[in-house]
């Protein structure tokens, strides 16, 4: 079969935007480059007809398209994930103050989760003599210090709890709060609160919970020199 005269040439080569379109559209973050890439094939295609990857530039957009929203959606979760969890260690005295045990108890895990409400009171009565009015918790730039152990499924945040005495002077306490995360789940939105340490800057330390029983504490202590 004789081409007329002033037939275009059949392609020759491929398009290198439409092979960089498909390539880029399963690459993380380079994705979002594809559909872009794509149509800019698209277009060179049209003016060269010596080029051949229409169907290499289609599959680059749509794949681009479906790997980038999969990518934003996925980022979206984890943040929202982080978030939640950041958000954990005030959701969890906001309840004790409120009295809620079971919304304390939710936000925390084993020795906390397991407190009786009169444990609770009592903690939350020792912060209210000390400070005041619970306001609100807030993630903060510096670590109060503690040579407290962290274990391997731990982790240590720092915040900033507000308070408000009655006066109204505003009390603001380093805070460390630690985290655990359960053997069975990898999941962010898993951990939960382990132990909260308020730290006021005058030595002493409110821990809670406190995991050594009380008439322990007081046995060690009657059994110091000079008690």
């Amino acid at each position: 079969m004789t081409m007329p005269p002033d037939a275009p040439p059949p392609p020759t080569r491929w398009s290198p935007l439409a092979i960089a379109s498909i390539v880029t559209s399963v690459l993380p973050l380079a994705s979002a480059l594809a559909p872009l890439l794509g149509v800019a094939a698209l277009i060179g295609l049209r003016r060269r007809p010596n080029l051949r990857g229409q169907a290499l530039a289609w599959a680059g957009i749509a794949v681009g398209i479906a790997a980038t929203g999969l990518q934003v959606a996925g980022a979206w979760s984890i943040a929202r994930a982080f978030n939640t969890l950041a958000a954990r260690p005030e959701q969890a005295l906001r309840a004790a103050w409120a009295g809620d045990a079971e919304g304390l108890r939710g936000a925390m895990t084993p020795p906390g989760n397991e407190a009786t409400e009169a444990r609770i009171a009592a903690w939350v009565a020792e912060l209210r003599g000390r400070f005041g009015e619970f306001e609100t918790v807030r993630m903060a730039a510096s670590a109060p210090g503690s040579a407290a152990p962290v274990g391997e499924r731990e982790m240590r945040a720092t915040y900033e709890a507000s308070f408000r005495r009655a006066d109204g002077t505003a009390v603001a306490v380093p805070l460390a709060v630690t985290f655990e995360r359960p053997a069975t789940s990898e999941a962010i939105d898993s951990i939960r609160v382990r132990r909260f340490a308020f730290m006021p800057g005058d030595g002493a330390r409110i821990v809670w919970p406190d995991e050594e029983p009380a008439d322990e504490r007081a046995k060690q202590d009657a059994a110091k020199p000079g008690q």
